[in-house]
């Protein structure tokens, strides 16, 4: 009897344990945190590259998608600020040369800052 008290205090005490471990927290992007030629990772593991801002202040950007193969190659993308960092998560790195992306996205007309 008491060797079957212990095996349930044990697994009561794996149950607290489990309720109360600290789950992983995804840290938010602010909005002043977006700048141009960053590489930004999505909830969904894609990236994007942002390339800048157009006249109404939205972000534009180009994306690779989840294959860190693939280049930064589709055509460029416009959304609202609060629409890019309510998609992305972390901030992974910056590209050095951006005026190639620009040209090989179509987006010299389009971004202005």
């Amino acid at each position: 009897m008491s060797a079957f008290s212990t095996e349930v205090s044990a697994a009561s005490r794996l149950d607290l344990t489990l309720a109360f471990a600290p789950k992983e927290i995804s840290v938010a992007i602010a909005i002043s945190d977006i700048a141009t030629g960053w590489i930004y990772r999505t909830k969904k593991n894609q990236e994007r590259l942002v390339l800048g801002w157009d006249r109404d202040g939205r972000v534009i950007f180009t994306s690779r998608g989840n294959d860190k193969a693939n280049p930064f190659r589709n055509c460029h993308v416009r959304c609202s600020a609060n629409r890019f960092v309510d998609a992305v998560e972390a901030k992974l790195g910056e590209m050095p040369d951006l005026k190639s992306y620009i040209v090989a996205n179509k987006a010299q007309t389009v971004v202005v800052r």
